[in-house]
C-alpha cells in the first residue's frame, strides 16, 4: 500500500481520465443494448478499452454489471461489482486523501467463454503471449477513488478510479477504470505500457 501511495503522493488527481471510446449508435427497437468496440485503434500507443453495460443486479451493498463489447467479431465481457458509497479520495483542492484507497471496492470476475474472449483480446492487442483464460477466482484490485463524490449507483453520474491489480509478475498494475451510468460503459485505460504483462497476469490469475 505504501508503494501505491507514493504514485499518487505528488501529483494532482485528474478527476476526468478516459475520453469514450465507444462510437454512439441510432436507438434500436429491440431491448438489447448495442455492443461498441472494445478498443477503435488496436495500434494506440495507450488502449482506452470499452465495454457496454448490458445487464446489472443490485445487492444490499453494492451493484453487478455485465458489461461487454467486441472485439475482431468475438464477444468479449466481464462481471463488475462495484460498491455503493465509495468515498470521494479527491479533496477540494483536488489532493488525493487516504479515505479514497478501498480494497476490494471493485471485484472483476469471468463471465465465461467471453471473458476468456477478453483476456486472448488483451494478448492481442498487447502483443503478448496468454492462456487465454481468465481466471476463476474473483480479482480484487485496490481501488482509488479519483472522485470528489461520494459514488451513488442510484443516480446517473460518471465514477473515475484507478485500479491496482495484483499480479504474480511484479508490482500491481496501476489501469484508470470509468463507469459511466449515462453511456451505460465500464472503460479501461492504460496508465503505462509497462504494466501489460501485469495486467495480463492479473486477468488470468497467475
Amino acid at each position: 500500500m505504501k508503494a501505491i501511495k507514493s504514485l499518487l503522493a505528488t501529483g494532482v488527481i485528474a478527476t476526468t481520465l478516459l475520453a469514450s471510446c465507444g462510437n454512439s449508435t441510432d436507438s434500436q427497437k429491440s431491448t438489447e443494448p448495442t455492443l461498441a468496440t472494445f478498443t477503435n485503434n488496436k495500434e494506440a500507443d495507450r488502449q482506452q478499452l470499452f465495454l457496454r453495460i448490458v445487464d446489472e443486479a443490485k445487492t444490499d451493498s453494492s451493484v453487478v454489471y455485465v458489461a461487454k463489447s467486441v472485439f475482431e467479431q468475438d464477444t468479449v465481457g466481464l462481471q463488475v461489482e462495484v460498491l455503493n458509497g465509495i468515498k470521494p479520495g479527491v479533496n477540494g483542492q483536488g489532493q488525493p486523501i487516504q479515505e479514497g484507497f478501498v480494497e476490494g471496492a471493485i471485484k472483476l470476475s469471468s463471465i465465461g467463454a467471453e471473458s476468456d474472449a477478453l483476456v486472448k483480446a488483451l494478448a492481442s492487442i498487447f502483443k503478448t503471449s496468454s492462456a487465454g483464460t481468465m481466471s476463476s477466482s474473483v480479482i480484487l484490485p485496490t481501488v482509488f477513488s479519483s472522485n470528489t463524490v461520494e459514488v451513488d449507483l442510484d443516480k446517473k453520474s460518471t465514477y473515475s478510479f484507478k485500479l491496482f491489480l495484483p499480479n504474480t509478475v511484479g508490482e500491481p498494475a496501476e489501469v484508470f477504470a470509468t463507469l459511466d451510468l449515462y453511456k451505460r460503459s465500464f472503460e479501461i485505460g492504460e496508465k503505462d505500457v509497462s504494466y501489460r504483462a501485469q495486467i495480463i497476469s492479473a486477468f488470468e490469475g497467475k
